[in-house]
């Protein structure tokens, strides 16, 4: 009888043990995303960083690439504004389980990172 228990028991941890992780994730409004940006920044550690200043510029780094910016908030997501050779402004709404961090549209994840102080 026990073993009758367990199997279904093991087998739903195993089916729905990865969905409650990415529910850990809570999407950020937009005063979220304004009070907890400014004076941070968004990395992978290894390829790119989005640091945020207060006054609402960007520095991106992207592969030893310093690209300037600005960033702000439209209709609760996040906006960000490279300048390169062509400027491209790109907006993502933003989740956050901890100090992991995801740039999401349509409910795909873009980018991950963690947020750090810089």
């Amino acid at each position: 009888m026990h073993r009758a228990v367990v199997i279904p028991v093991l087998l739903l941890v195993t089916l729905f043990g990865p969905a409650g992780a990415a529910d850990s994730f809570n999407r950020l409004t937009a005063r979220d995303i304004s009070t907890r940006l400014p004076s941070h920044m968004v990395t992978d550690d290894a390829h790119w960083s989005d640091s945020f200043m207060p006054d609402g510029t960007l520095r991106a780094l992207e592969l030893g690439q310093l690209r300037l910016g600005t960033w702000n908030v439209k209709n609760g997501e996040l906006c960000l504004t490279r300048k390169a050779k062509k400027v491209v402004t790109e907006c993502f709404e933003v989740w956050q389980s901890n100090n992991q961090v995801e740039y999401r549209r349509d409910g795909i994840t873009i980018m991950e990172g963690v947020l750090r102080p810089q």
